[in-house]
């Protein structure tokens, strides 16, 4: 075990390096199911979530680490980040003042502090912001608006949004704010979010956000089509032709319609509409009995969004129909990590586990389902038990 330990932990790492996080993020998954107390896993497992923009699953991560060893820093410096980025300034000011204590030289301590302590007293930054020889001094909002719209100038737009999202949290009465935030949104095909963004700063009074508004409205109805077509006809049990309305938007995808996909790192991932389309496909291939092709567009849409309870639900569905007992389970544990207040996953495992000849697992997850007052939970422990 020590030895598969270190196998995936080095495996990990190297992902890393390669950049491919969410195979670097499965590498450290498997450590800590070997071994569910390293703290060196756990903060390189949260790194990875950070970088994926999981905040708060990262934290969950950071905190584990800190209660078995409550002198690592690196595990404090990581948190503190994690509540940055969620706003939650005073928690993270407290890790960093831990750092400061033991380490007052760790990394760049020092700026972090200033930074927070300058959001939180609502002050201008006691630095400038330098890029590119440009310097802004002007009070924290406009700085990190200032700032975000060089960002989305140069098509960093993830990044972009960070900074506006920080402005709007400090000043959410201009309308301009909400507006450069939304042509983010929208140029990352999240039109659903740039649709709210752009009327907000209309109602602000910026007239300008109208044009934008309306061309977006086109967008959410353009793209809703086929999956509104497609979900009609799985309604009607017709799940060929419904699969016909779905490879309609998935082909847009993959030939890189700019519409349907956006860019982060160099990777294209699907529009929140093409990332529905697959999960829809692969609704009506299972229901059609192409499990094996449900199974593949399930991975797809997993490899891109790690944290989709319901899709973890779905492929161990598909898996538990082809006999793979073990990836059913592996996959049904994945969706209660994700959601453990779903009892229909507890039920699903539970049945599984039932037909292993598993029986206590079976009762014990049945009864945890009944305990969210699930009936048929209920109905299988008296029959069975």
């Amino acid at each position: 075990m020590e030895n598969n330990f270190l196998f995936y932990f080095q495996e990990g790492i190297n992902n890393h390096k390669k950049g491919n996080i969410n195979e670097a993020l499965i590498s450290f998954d498997k450590c800590l199911s070997i071994n569910p107390i390293d703290e060196e896993a756990l903060i390189n497992r949260g790194l990875m979530k950070y970088i994926l923009k999981s905040y708060t699953s990262a934290l969950n991560d950071y905190t584990k680490a800190i209660e078995i060893n409550c002198q690592n820093n690196n595990a404090y410096y990581n948190r503190a980040l994690c509540y940055k980025e969620l706003s939650k300034y005073d928690d993270a000011l407290s890790d960093l003042n831990i750092i400061k204590d033991s380490d007052p030289d760790y990394l760049d301590l020092d700026e972090e502090i200033k930074t927070i302590t300058s959001i939180l007293n609502n002050k201008p930054f006691p630095f400038h912001i330098n890029f590119d020889s440009m310097q802004y001094s002007h009070i924290p909002a406009l700085d990190f608006f200032e700032r975000g719209k060089l960002k989305a100038s140069n098509n960093n737009c993830i990044s972009a949004i960070v900074d506006f999202n920080n402005a709007i949290s400090l000043d959410s009465s201009n309308a301009e704010f909400f507006y450069e935030r939304a042509i983010c949104k929208f140029n990352l095909c999240n039109f659903l979010d740039a649709f709210d963004d752009f009327s907000e700063s209309i109602k602000l009074g910026n007239s300008q956000a109208k044009y934008m508004f309306e061309k977006t409205k086109t967008k959410i109805s353009e793209n809703r089509s086929s999956l509104d077509k497609g979900n009609e006809l799985i309604g009607l049990n017709k799940f060929n032709e419904a699969i016909k309305e779905f490879d309609k938007l998935i082909s847009l995808f993959h030939q890189e319609d700019p519409n349907h996909f956006f860019i982060i790192d160099g990777v294209g991932y699907p529009s929140q509409e093409v990332l529905d389309a697959f999960v829809y496909r692969a609704y009506s291939k299972d229901q059609l009995n192409l499990f094996a092709d449900a199974i593949e567009d399930y991975d797809f849409v997993l490899s891109c969004f790690r944290e989709y309870a319901d899709v973890y639900n779905s492929r161990a569905t598909s898996k538990y129909a082809l006999k793979d007992h073990e990836g059913a389970l592996n996959d049904f544990t994945l969706a209660i990590n994700y959601d453990n207040e779903n009892p229909k996953y507890y039920i699903n495992r539970g049945t599984v586990y039932f037909s292993l000849g598993r029986k206590d697992l079976a009762r014990s997850d049945w009864e945890k389902a009944s305990e969210f007052g699930d009936l048929q939970a209920v109905n299988l422990i008296i029959s069975h038990f």
